[in-house]
C-alpha cells in the first residue's frame, strides 16, 4: 500500500526546476538568453530508513478557456506532451510538512486558475517562480522567461501573428490536458489525439511555428498513427485469409 505520511511530521524535499523546449529553434535562440521554454516544479522527497519511498511530482500551470478550474496540474517528472526535455535546475532542499506543502499548493491553485492564464504575464514559467519562491526564497533564473518579458517590453514592435502563433501552441498544449483531465475521470477512456483541436492557419506565421513546434510534430504523428491504423488492420485481415 501507499505510504502517507505524518501531517505534521517534516520531510526533507529536494526542490529542482525542470525546463523544457516547446520550440527546435531554441538551439539558435539561447545562444542570446532567450528561448520558448516550459517549466515544471518537482518536488522530490529524500529518503531515510525511516520513510518509505515517495513518487516525486511535477507541478506547472496551463491555461485553457473552457475551464474555471484551476490551471495547475502535476505529473510525472520529465514527461511533458508537447515539450522536449532541456535541463534541470537545482533550486534548493526545503524542511516542510505535508500539512504546510498542501496549504502553499491550494493557495497556488487558487491564485492560478486556468482562465487567467497569459501568454506574456501569467505564463507557467510565472507560475513556476511563483512556487519556487514559496517553498524557497529563491526566484527562477531570468533567462527562462525573458522572450516573455521582452515581447510585453516591445509589444508594439512585434506582429499580431507571432503572438497568435505562440498562443497556438500553448492552448493546443493546454486543452491536452483538460481532455487528459477529463478522460481521466471517465474510467481512463482513450485520450482524444491532440490533433483534433487543433486549427491551423495555412499561411500564416502561427501556422509555421505550430507545424515546426514540438507540439505539432507529436499532433502530426498522432494523425498519421490513427490514418495507418484501419490500413494495418486491413492487411492484418487480408494475410489470416
Amino acid at each position: 500500500s501507499d505510504f502517507v505520511p505524518m501531517v505534521h511530521e517534516k520531510y526533507n524535499i529536494h526542490v529542482l526546476l525542470n525546463v523544457y523546449d516547446l520550440h527546435k529553434c531554441n538551439g539558435c535562440l539561447m545562444c542570446i538568453g532567450l528561448g520558448l521554454f516550459h517549466c515544471g516544479v518537482e518536488l522530490r522527497y529524500k529518503h531515510d530508513e525511516t520513510h518509505k519511498k515517495r513518487r516525486s511530482k511535477e507541478y506547472s500551470y496551463l491555461g485553457n478557456t473552457v475551464s474555471d478550474a484551476t490551471g495547475v496540474f502535476h505529473s510525472e517528472p520529465k514527461h511533458v506532451h508537447g515539450a522536449k526535455y532541456r535541463l534541470t535546475l537545482d533550486m534548493g532542499t526545503i524542511q516542510i510538512s505535508n500539512n504546510e506543502l498542501e496549504l502553499i499548493l491550494d493557495q497556488m491553485k487558487v491564485t492560478h486558475l486556468a482562465k487567467h492564464y497569459h501568454i506574456l504575464t501569467n505564463n507557467c514559467n510565472h507560475f513556476c517562480d511563483a512556487f519556487v519562491h514559496e517553498l524557497t526564497g529563491k526566484h527562477i533564473p531570468s533567462w527562462i522567461n525573458r522572450a516573455a518579458s521582452m515581447a510585453l517590453c516591445c509589444h508594439c514592435c512585434i506582429p499580431r501573428s507571432f503572438y497568435d502563433a505562440l498562443n497556438e501552441v500553448q492552448q493546443t498544449h493546454a486543452n491536452h490536458y483538460h481532455n487528459q483531465s477529463q478522460l481521466h475521470s471517465r474510467n481512463h477512456h482513450q485520450l482524444e489525439s491532440p490533433s483534433r483541436s487543433v486549427s491551423l492557419k495555412s499561411s500564416s506565421v502561427s501556422s509555421w511555428v505550430y507545424q515546426t513546434s514540438y507540439l505539432g510534430k507529436e499532433a502530426l504523428r498522432a494523425k498519421k498513427k490513427k490514418i495507418m491504423r484501419p490500413q494495418i488492420k486491413h492487411m492484418n485481415r487480408q494475410r489470416l485469409q
